[in-house]
């Protein structure tokens, strides 16, 4: 099964296959990251009115995520736990048990997977 986005034209642009993007991301990850770009904002655009805002800060708030984290890894780590809070907070809304977070996913720190990028020390001993 294929995924597509509506083009700008209505017609739709095929996910390239698994193999494609594999070589796409070893050979041309400018070419995959332009892809992906035009793939989400193909969606975005194509969206019902009254989703656009709200898919368009989501996306804001992804690419800064993806921004801030150091690795690819760090990255999909991160991004993971955002989709599995999101899923959290749709089950309890669900059962009726949901509550707003008390603090802003954007204060949530990427995980850190560089073991030479240690915290300096806030005071530094003098002798």
């Amino acid at each position: 099964m294929s995924v597509a986005s509506p083009t700008h034209r209505g017609e739709l642009t095929e996910l390239p296959d698994p193999e494609e993007l594999h070589r796409l991301a070893e050979q041309q990850p400018e070419a995959l990251e332009a892809l992906r770009q035009q793939m989400v904002q193909q969606l975005i655009d194509h969206s019902p009115q009254r989703l656009k805002h709200r898919l368009q800060g989501l996306q804001f708030r992804i690419d800064m995520e993806r921004q801030r984290c150091k690795t690819p890894m760090a990255a999909c780590l991160k991004l993971s736990g955002m989709m599995h809070d999101s899923l959290g907070d749709l089950q309890s809304a669900l059962i009726g048990d949901y509550q707003p977070p008390e603090r802003s996913a954007a204060s949530v720190t990427c995980i850190q997977s560089r073991a030479e990028e240690q915290p300096k020390p806030l005071l530094e001993a003098h002798d």
